[in-house]
Order: C-alpha cells, then structure tokens, then sequence
C-alpha cells in the first residue's frame, strides 16, 4: 500500500519568501525549511503524493529524477520520523485498461513523435506522462495480454511505418499512463548489427518472446534520458 501525506495537526508553518518556518505545538521548537523544502511541505498540504512531487519538482529544478525521488523520500522520512507529517495509507486503485481507440491515438501520437521530436524527447514525453499518473495495484496476464492485442490491433491498421519502437513505446506508454511501471528496453547486435524494442514489467516480456530478443543486448541507463 501506498502513502499520502498530511500535515500533523499540532504543526503550525509560516512562509517568509521562498523559506518556511515550521512551529511545533508539542515539543514548542521551531523548525526552518529551505527552498526546496518549503515546496514539499505546499505539496503536502495540497494532497500530493510522492510521484507527483518528484514530477513537479523535476520540472522546477535542474535535477536528474532519481536524486530528486531520494531527497523527497529522505525529507519525508525525517518530517515523518519527527512527526511533522502523518502518513495516511491508501490502496491503489486497479489499473484502468486503455480502450482501442486509446491505443490508435497513442500509437500515432508516437509515430508522429519520433518523426518530429527524435528518440529523446519522445522518452521524455513518455516518462513525463507516465509519473503524473497514481501507480496502481498488480496488474492481471490478462490485463497486459489485452493491451498488448490492442497495440498490435492498432499497429495492423496503422496507414504508415509502425514497427517495433514504435510499437513498444506505444505499448509502455499506455501501461504507464494505466499506472504499471513497465520498463522500455531497446537492444542492438553488432554482427550483422540491428536493433530491436520491447517492453518488461518486473524483468519479465511484456508481449514479446525471449527468442526475439535473446539476440539483443539492451542497452543501460535508457531511463536516465528522460
């Protein structure tokens, strides 16, 4: 289960510019926030939860994601440990299947994404779109093998070039915007070189088999684009 976040009922904060100013009722001590904890602690108060956070403050500051989601987690955890914020536990919801037509649309997003964008921006774009939605529970075979039919459904009718990129960013971008954290893995052999995308989800192929990608050897940090 996941955990939203709340400010404690006997801490009371005054802003002063971009710095804030915590008073704690209990233990009568003041607390002072920099800049960057003063907009967590606005963020706690608005009912944000942790993806949306690292989400917005990856758009404020200049930052790469995985620093930025430890230092969030590392300030909650003391503001939690001092009991300047209250855990609120939440179940996350079932993940929302895409419906076809959801898929058709993804998929030409995409395509013209690459076209116009390049690799890059497209993963950004993606990875954007996928923090900014609540991770949901477990994912069904069932659930992954029907967006999988949808992507391919929807490639089959595509009046243009819709092969495997195009075709796995599709289908990871669909799963993270559904709340699975799919992973996408593009790969290469040098001799004859070619290259080829797929998905996974927890190390295992999402629509693909391993003897179509055993060839590959995928290439590291592709997250770290976005």
């Amino acid at each position: 289960m996941k955990g939203s976040y709340a400010h404690a009922p006997h801490v009371r904060s005054a802003v002063h510019g971009d710095r804030t100013v915590l008073l704690d009722l209990r233990r009568e001590r003041y607390y002072s926030l920099d800049d960057v904890g003063t907009r967590i602690w606005a963020m706690v108060g608005e009912g944000a939860d942790v993806p949306e956070m690292v989400s917005r403050l990856h758009d404020e500051f200049d930052a790469p994601v995985e620093r930025i989601e430890g230092d969030v987690n590392t300030f909650l955890g003391r503001l939690t440990n001092e009991m300047k914020v209250v855990v609120r536990m939440t179940p996350p919801a079932a993940p929302v299947e895409p419906s076809g037509s959801t898929c058709a649309f993804t998929l030409l997003t995409t395509a013209l994404s690459l076209r116009l964008m390049g690799l890059r921006r497209t993963l950004i774009l993606a990875e954007r779109l996928g923090r900014r939605v609540r991770p949901a529970t477990e994912p069904s075979a069932e659930f992954l093998g029907n967006v999988v039919r949808k992507v391919a459904t929807a490639a089959a009718f595509f009046p243009g070039r819709a092969l495997c990129l195009e075709q796995s960013l599709t289908l990871y971008t669909c799963l993270r915007r559904s709340g699975v954290p799919a992973e996408l893995r593009i790969g290469a052999q040098p001799y004859p070189f070619t290259a080829h995308a797929w998905v996974e989800y927890r190390g295992e192929l999402v629509g693909s088999t391993h003897d179509q990608v055993s060839q590959f050897v995928p290439f590291d940090r592709l997250a770290e684009i976005a």
